[in-house]
């Protein structure tokens, strides 16, 4: 897992990955409320007939997905740029030895 996170990192396919998910968090929040508020107007002045009968009320169960599937795009965004991006508390990127220091070469051999 290390090392695609490595090449996530350093290719930034990552930094892509994460903002497709968050460009379509946004459009599916968009879209749930576009879609939910132009029924709404369409409907207000709309009469009804007696061949056709329309439903009065929004698919509330489409508003609801649509929300639900913003949310988990949201959540998926923020677990990779978590994973990707954020070290857990007490490791820090300058405190640990680069991959080339003779120093941890030593340490390496020495516990090997």
């Amino acid at each position: 897992m290390e090392k695609i996170r490595l090449i996530l990192l350093s290719e930034s396919i990552g930094a892509i990955a994460t903002g497709f998910l968050l460009a379509q968090a946004v459009i599916a929040l968009v879209g749930a409320f576009i879609t939910t508020g132009e029924f709404l107007l369409m409907n207000r002045n709309a009469s009804q007939s007696v061949l056709y009968n329309q439903p009065r009320t929004p698919t509330w169960a489409a508003l609801i997905v649509s929300l639900v599937s913003a949310g988990l795009y949201s959540l998926a965004a923020y677990l990779l740029i978590r994973w990707l991006y954020m070290r857990p508390p007490g490791t820090d990127i300058l405190s640990e030895p680069a991959i080339g220091d003779p120093d941890r070469m030593n340490d390496e051999r020495q516990h090997s």
